[in-house]
């Protein structure tokens, strides 16, 4: 439990995902509006992505082609071709701090924007917003179970985790967790 190695990536590194190869990691970069990458065997920085105003939180697609990457400042998710590096288009989204999730199936995003009461669901063929699910005030962190089947979201506002089924976008329960559930953590989907 030693610490290796510090990598140095820029300013106010926010959150991290790695490429599904295991030979890239992509760090979000709030100081700067852009996304730093490291190769994970030299543990150094290789390259950085321009994505836009304060990105926050970011997600991979399960084949590693594309990600999405949210940014709090233009309430919008910066899609990202990992073949080129460059930005495919913009997807606008609720308003705050965002979570943001793709299933193990990798055919929806579900974002959520602790400023706004909904979940935003984007499907991944069209890049386009499907269904905008209200919540409650205050969503933030989400997560599908493993099989991709259930989506669950905090809800800071109303003190709630709400389940959602991701086949018929509807909410299917809400348990009582405790004060403010600002994330969430699910078994087999890191």
């Amino acid at each position: 439990m030693d610490v290796v190695k510090d990598i140095p990536v820029g300013e106010m590194p926010h959150n991290i995902v790695f490429h599904p190869n295991g030979l890239e990691a992509f760090v979000t970069l709030q100081g700067e509006d852009k996304i730093a990458i490291i190769d994970v065997s030299s543990l150094e920085t290789t390259g950085f992505i321009e994505v836009g105003n304060l990105p926050h939180n970011l997600d991979i697609t399960p084949n590693g082609n594309i990600l999405f990457v949210t940014n709090i400042g233009s309430n919008d998710i910066a899609v990202v071709d990992l073949d080129d590096d460059e930005i495919i288009k913009r997807i606008s989204v609720s308003q705050g701090h965002h979570g943001i999730d793709i299933p193990p199936t990798g055919n929806r995003i579900f974002v959520s924007g602790i400023g706004d009461d909904k979940i935003s669901v984007i499907d991944t063929t069209s890049l386009e917003v499907i269904k905008q699910i209200t919540v409650g005030n205050g969503p933030h962190g989400l997560r599908t179970d493993s099989s991709g089947t259930k989506l669950y979201v905090g809800v800071t506002q109303t003190n709630e985790v709400v389940v959602i089924d991701t086949k018929t976008l509807k909410i299917t329960d809400r348990l009582n967790p405790g004060n403010v559930p600002f994330w969430v953590a699910i078994p087999g989907n890191p």
